[in-house]
């Protein structure tokens, strides 16, 4: 079972997708009913529902269990939304304007530009008319007896049982329960809003933080939703605790800022390096044009040959490991040019720009490092505590590899 689950955006359901997972669960017992029990889809010759009577209470059998009595319910594609005007008619049933609004909603951000305008929904509502079609066809034909498709659903109902409640109680446990993101919005309205005006201007889009939010369809929603859970199951003051507790893992090494020229040959470094020094006016400036026009690495050229931070001890950016290069920028003061030095690379002249002492990363700068790792060792905390609960309730014992090397002998 993912142990991130409560992490994920909420599972939805596409609207006019068909089958309700109660309607699954029905079609998975329908071979135990009789032929007066088939299914009907409105606009049939006889409309209805067809039900199949199992002995209640889902008690074990075997291998497997009862489910109970379920009834079957399969919603036409683009039948749920009957505002606007009548858009198509399929075997008598009407699929309203209002459907493709549905329809497009559903529709990944990446893709919503396939389906804009007069030309896209006609697209959506042939793609629902055929969907219609289908379906109809299927059951008439009695797909939902198959063998095979039964197999499917059943495999497909086990796992969407053991998900959802897997979800529901590990978000229970958090404190992500019905209301918690409305009432962390009513709590934080500027810090949201902000987040959301960020997440809005990457994705273009906007929506109002409302109760809404918990059922948006949108990337961005997906994000926002995320980032608030993270927040509700580690506040600022866990945060701000770790950083204060373990202040060896935010220890900064001495470090430099430097930019460089790279050249083809010895001599073509010597010349630039002789006119930088020759020129006048302020050299960092003369030395970001030059890196611009003459360096043969193009990644740090168009950049003015910026290298960015450059810690004691370790790689330079777009260069790698070069000890002999690293001790000579250390040892160039602030403002200042290196001699020529040769790298895997070719030649280069290198400008100093400032050094920094060691110190210690600001709490700013790691804080979502911080969350995201109490985060994800408070979810495997949530979901030892949910099999712990589920071991004592049933009982679960592991009976073979009990001898592999450190694993423990009870189930885990």
């Amino acid at each position: 079972m993912n142990s991130s689950t409560f992490l994920r955006p909420r599972p939805r359901r596409a609207r006019g997708a068909g089958v309700s997972a109660l309607g699954l669960a029905a079609l998975l017992l329908m071979p135990s009913c009789g032929p007066a029990d088939d299914a009907k889809l409105p606009g049939s010759a006889a409309q209805g529902r067809a039900g199949v009577r199992e002995d209640a209470g889902g008690a074990p059998q075997g291998r497997g269990f009862r489910v109970g009595t379920l009834e079957l319910s399969i919603t036409l594609p683009g039948t749920e939304n009957v505002t606007g005007p009548p858009a198509a008619e399929v075997a008598g049933v009407t699929t309203y304007d209002g459907a493709l609004d549905d329809r497009y909603a559903d529709i990944p951000e990446f893709a919503k530009h396939r389906y804009e305008e007069d030309k896209g929904r006609r697209r959506m509502l042939d793609d629902i008319i055929q969907e219609q079609l289908v379906l109809r066809a299927a059951v008439d034909d009695g797909m939902h007896r198959d063998p095979e498709v039964v197999q499917q659903l059943s495999g497909y109902l086990s796992r969407l049982l053991a998900q959802v409640y897997f979800e529901r109680r590990t978000e229970e446990i958090a404190g992500l329960g019905p209301g918690s993101i409305e009432r962390y919005i009513a709590g934080h309205p500027t810090e949201v809003a902000k987040k959301q005006a960020e997440l809005d201007s990457q994705h273009g889009n906007q929506h109002v933080l409302t109760g809404a939010l918990a059922h948006s369809k949108s990337s961005s929603a997906d994000q926002l939703r995320s980032w608030i859970e993270r927040r509700i199951l580690v506040g600022d003051d866990q945060v701000q605790r770790y950083y204060d507790e373990h202040p060896e893992e935010f220890r900064l090494a001495e470090s430099i800022t430097a930019r460089h020229i790279q050249l083809a040959t010895e001599a073509d470094a010597a010349a630039v390096r002789a006119r930088l020094l020759a020129g006048e006016g302020a050299l960092a400036e003369r030395f970001s044009e030059s890196a611009r026009k003459q360096s043969t690495d193009r990644a740090t050229g168009a950049k003015g040959g910026f290298l960015g931070v450059i810690p004691q001890g370790g790689m330079i950016p777009f260069l790698g490991t070069e000890p002999e290069i690293l001790s000579m920028l250390f040892a160039t003061s602030d403002g200042q040019l290196t001699p020529v030095a040769q790298s895997r690379r070719g030649w280069h002249v290198f400008l100093v720009e400032s050094h920094h002492d060691a110190g210690r990363q600001a709490l700013a700068a790691v804080a979502e490092r911080i969350r995201d790792q109490l985060f994800f060792r408070r979810q495997e905390e949530i979901k030892a505590e949910v099999f712990a609960e589920l071991r004592a309730r049933y009982g679960a014992r592991r009976l073979l590899y009990n001898d592999v090397p450190g694993v423990p002998t009870d189930a885990q």
